[in-house]
Parts: C-alpha cells; structure tokens; sequence
C-alpha cells in the first residue's frame, strides 16, 4: 500500500472497513468488544479528567463506520444529567452540536448525512470521532479522516478563549497504518485517545493529568 496517493488509501482502508462486515458473525463479536471499551474509555476519562462527562458529541456512520449510537444511548440513559450530541456541518465552517436521542427528528446534511432538525446547540466535552484509519508516531495518535478537515477547524474554533473538548477516535485495530503511509499537516489536532475493539489508549494530553 505504500504506492498509493491519500485519495487512494481513503478508498482502500474505507474499502476494509466495509469488508469486515461480510462476516456478519464476526462482525458482531468486534462490535460487542468495541462498545465494551467505549464504556470502559468514557469511565476511565472522567477518573482521568477528575470531572464528569456531561455532554457528548460523536456521528452519525457512514461507509462501514462502527454504529455506536446503541451503546452511547446506553451509557446516556444510566445518568439523566448526560446528554448526546450530532454535528451540523456548513461548508468550510466548524461543527455544531445538536442534542439528539434516540426521538430526535434527522434532516439530510451535508453529503446527505442525517443531522438533527431544531435540537438545542450545546457545547461538548468530549467528541468521538470515526477514523478512516488511524497510525501512532512518537507517543501521538493521528487520525486520517476523508480530508475536509472538519473535526481539526472545531477544535482549533475553541482557542484561545475556551477549553476545547476531548477528541477520542473510534477505529478498528484492522485500520492501523505503518506512519510512513501518509504525512501529519500542521493543521492537524492528535487524538486525546483511541477505542477500538482491543483497547482504549489515550495519548499524551491525557498522560499529562
């Protein structure tokens, strides 16, 4: 896979993700796992952080990404103090978060992907973000997504005047790529942690509580 462009190794690892859901047993099995350390990450950064996660944000999947949204529904209704949140994204422009549940009514978004319809904006302290594939380099864990840069544009919108949310990657151990595959841009922000169906690793932000 080294000779391929960005564009091609998008496709190729998005290309992955889709395949292991043709073994829909296990399949099952690694999403079972998965959300067990989604749990098991949400606990273990708020003992981190030494506060409780209030709001959370994550995504709507497209293209073989994991569905979490029954789990985080879960961990939700275990707190009513806790609430979800989905992106509502403008071209170019930082992401908005929407409160959402399981009632919330969807209208098509950007790249026709479902956003919450006249939900209250709220601001999110932590963000779980799908990672086309994902690689490690010098203790920092760095997330491909499809390129519009959405998720780094919002974390950068919050400095210097507020604390930004936690951003935590969801992947498959399957999409882990050699660092030499693709090159890191100035503009990119380093996952804070990582979920995947094997373990939950925070990077060095995290390290540093």
């Amino acid at each position: 896979m080294t000779h391929l462009s960005l564009s091609d190794l998008r496709k190729d690892c998005i290309q992955k993700r889709l395949f292991l859901q043709n073994d829909t047993q296990s399949y099952s099995v690694i999403l079972e796992n998965l959300s067990l350390y989604i749990l098991k990450g949400l606990k273990e950064l708020e003992v981190i952080t030494n506060n409780p996660i209030k709001n959370l944000g994550f995504y709507w999947p497209i293209r073989g990404e994991p569905d979490i949204k029954k789990i985080l529904c879960q961990w939700q209704t275990a707190n009513i103090s806790r609430k979800l949140a989905l992106p509502v994204t403008t071209i170019n422009e930082p992401l908005i978060f929407r409160q959402w549940d399981e009632n919330t009514i969807m209208r098509p978004g950007l790249a026709n992907i479902p956003e919450p319809q006249n939900t209250p904006e709220i601001t999110v302290d932590v963000i779980i973000a799908p990672c086309v594939a994902w690689r490690v380099e010098n203790d920092q864990i760095w997330r491909l997504g499809y390129g519009g840069g959405y998720y780094d544009r919002t974390l950068f919108s919050y400095f210097p005047t507020q604390q930004r949310p936690l951003l935590i990657g969801v992947s498959f151990d399957e999409l882990q790529l050699d660092s030499r595959l693709w090159s890191i841009h100035p503009q990119d922000f380093p996952l804070d942690g990582l979920i995947t169906q094997s373990s939950f690793t925070v990077g060095p932000s995290l390290k540093s509580f």
